[in-house]
């Protein structure tokens, strides 16, 4: 239930969201993400 709050305080501060778990966010336009769990 909090994904979307952390994912509309990082696209409103301009940051980039750090998450194993792109394909919740994806659908979030102008959100910038990074999936550390990937080498």
């Amino acid at each position: 239930p909090y994904d979307s709050m952390i994912a509309a305080h990082a696209r409103a501060l301009g940051l980039i969201l750090v998450t194993n778990n792109t394909r919740e966010f994806e659908r979030i336009n102008g959100l910038r993400l990074e999936d550390w769990s990937i080498s």
